[in-house]
């Protein structure tokens, strides 16, 4: 049958509005105390858009079901910062360009459910103070793509897929699962403490690579190292 999206806004009056023949939310003025909540019954909400005018931001930005837009631009695309970002993947139908672009800072990252395959996000934003995700962070057939100017800690609960990209530093970077199929995550600065693989994992850094441009703390990584390059005093640019 057909599928139920529910949108539901909290912020000062004429803030919010839907645009229904381009099938996205329009936040004009929203606050940091402003929030935003899609359900959906559908496993997949197709072509929904969320665009902000010139400083507009948000408290809390949820979407508890996988958003795919199929025309070129961003998917979602705030001018301001967002406090907390929840969402499951959300991608677009433009590889190489950030589905998510915020910007200003994302003070929580969260991705993912128990229980689910690893979702893909691909994110641009100032500064990322945390990046959590469940059940790991991208795909062989759709890569994580997550800029940032600075990262603080980032955990990702499963394996990782993609690229984790800081201008600046990232303060921890955590995965505990495998990091595989040319993964890498980079720093223009420093980068932390790093941990990667579990005992689980027989292969735990795989065609992969660690760069940071600065210093690079300690690193761990269970499991067997293959074809990859960790590294420090060399910043490999985002791309």
């Amino acid at each position: 049958g057909a599928s139920t999206i529910t949108i539901t806004y909290s912020g000062p009056a004429n803030t919010a509005f839907w645009e229904l023949a381009a099938s996205r939310v329009v936040l004009v003025g929203s606050t940091n105390a402003s929030t935003l909540r899609i359900t959906s019954t559908s496993t997949l909400v197709n072509g929904l858009r969320i665009i902000s005018s010139d400083d507009s931001s948000l408290n809390s930005l949820v979407i508890t079901a996988p958003l795919f837009n199929p025309a070129a631009g961003p998917t979602i695309a705030i001018d301001g910062s967002v406090n907390t970002l929840q969402v499951r993947s959300v991608t677009d139908n433009n590889p190489g360009n950030s589905a998510i672009l915020i910007g200003q800072n994302i003070t929580t990252l969260n991705t993912g459910a128990a229980g689910t395959p690893a979702d893909t996000i691909e994110v641009s934003a100032r500064e990322i103070s945390t990046l959590t995700t469940t059940g790991g962070l991208g795909t062989l057939t759709q890569p994580a793509q997550v800029q940032g100017g600075n990262f603080g800690n980032v955990t990702i609960n499963g394996a990782f897929v993609g690229t984790i990209s800081s201008d600046r530093d990232i303060n921890q970077f955590r995965v505990t699962g495998a990091m595989t199929n040319l993964s890498a995550v980079r720093a223009g600065g420093n980068i932390g403490n790093v941990q990667v693989g579990a005992a689980a994992v027989p292969v735990g850094l795989d065609s992969s690579i660690i760069a940071a441009g600065g210093n690079l703390g300690a690193t761990t990584i269970t499991g067997s190292v293959v074809g990859s390059l960790i590294t420090a005093g060399v910043d490999l640019g985002r791309d």
